[in-house]
């Protein structure tokens, strides 16, 4: 008995309650075996009062961890959240980053793809008038050669009616022949004069039609000088070789929303008027024709649509009739 009070002396004094509790309940234990009861009692109440507080505070501190433990929950679920809001900042920094990088390559390769574009049309307009230059003196080359021929042959009379349509027609050709495009009846009434001083200079060896379909709209065009060189490739080398005298009809249509210009002449063919032809002038047709298949080329890289030329000799009954050529062009419009 007396170590057990002097464990709950030593107890209450350093204020130990588990020590306090375990201490009342050994002090009651004992004096219940020594009978006495009241003392037994009062130990055994102060026991029930030690093991209440133990009890409290053990709940106090069950609370307070799991009250620290939710706090520090709440704390790594803010840093969390904080953290995967900076993740998702920094993803969505480099997405918008390679956004912004990708759309600024684009728009510089546009920019790029653009002015490429622009300057291969500018050097193919270049070339077209490059060609236009080398045309035009061809061009008058030949109707110069004609009026010196002309003026050989016949009277000063007929000279002078011959000078009158060539002036025309050299107004006509300085005109329209610097535009990239002319309309189709300025082209009609180049060739219309032209046609006629052919007739003067040959002695009406030949008679000719130049008619246009209703389908072809009045503000088409077409390129200066175009037709101009097979015509006279039907004269030279057809009409002229030929015994009597000949026709050639040049026909505007519109096929497949292309416009179609067709010279046909009633001549000696192509293939005998290349057996008799002199060197000369199978220099002035290759000129001629090498030139406009050129101009072709650059129409067609320039506004991506098709241009072709076929070059037919007409037959009936394996006898030859004449030469076709006909031109496809692509419908193009006065602006």
């Amino acid at each position: 008995m007396t170590f057990a009070s002097k464990s709950l002396t030593y107890a209450k004094e350093i204020g130990v309650l588990d020590q306090t509790y375990h201490s009342e309940k050994l002090v009651s234990d004992i004096y219940g075996e020594q009978n006495q009861p009241a003392l037994s009692l009062q130990h055994y109440k102060n026991y029930i009062i030690v093991r209440d507080s133990l009890n409290t505070m053990e709940s106090t501190k069950k609370f307070d961890r799991a009250e620290m433990d939710f706090e520090f929950q709440k704390k790594e679920a803010l840093f969390q959240e904080k953290n995967k809001r900076e993740h998702l900042l920094l993803l969505f920094s480099i997405i918008g980053t390679l956004l912004l990088i990708g759309l600024i390559f684009v728009l510089i390769n546009r920019h790029q793809v653009k002015r490429r574009l622009t300057l291969q049309k500018e050097v193919a307009e270049y070339e077209q008038k490059a060609l236009h230059l080398q045309m035009n003196p061809h061009f008058v080359f030949n109707c110069l050669g004609s009026i010196s021929s002309f003026i050989v042959q016949n009277g000063t009379d007929s000279a002078l009616k011959y000078l009158s349509k060539f002036s025309k027609l050299m107004r006509l050709t300085l005109e329209y022949s610097k535009d990239a495009l002319i309309p189709i009846d300025k082209e009609i009434e180049s060739l219309q004069n032209y046609l006629e001083l052919e007739q003067l200079r040959f002695h009406d060896k030949f008679e000719f039609i130049i008619k246009s379909s209703e389908s072809v709209e009045f503000n088409m065009g077409l390129p200066p000088l175009l037709i101009q060189p097979f015509v006279e490739n039907a004269i030279l080398h057809g009409l002229v070789p030929k015994e009597g005298n000949g026709m050639i009809i040049v026909d505007f249509n519109v096929e497949n929303d292309q416009l179609v210009c067709t010279i046909t002449d009633n001549g000696i063919g192509i293939t005998k008027s290349t057996a008799i032809k002199e060197n000369s002038m199978k220099a002035h047709k290759s000129m001629a024709l090498e030139i406009t298949r050129k101009r072709l080329e650059i129409m067609e890289a320039t506004i991506s649509k098709s241009a072709q030329i076929e070059i037919k000799e007409l037959e009936e009954n394996n006898i030859v009739k004449g030469t076709r050529v006909t031109l496809r062009l692509p419908k193009q419009y006065i602006q």
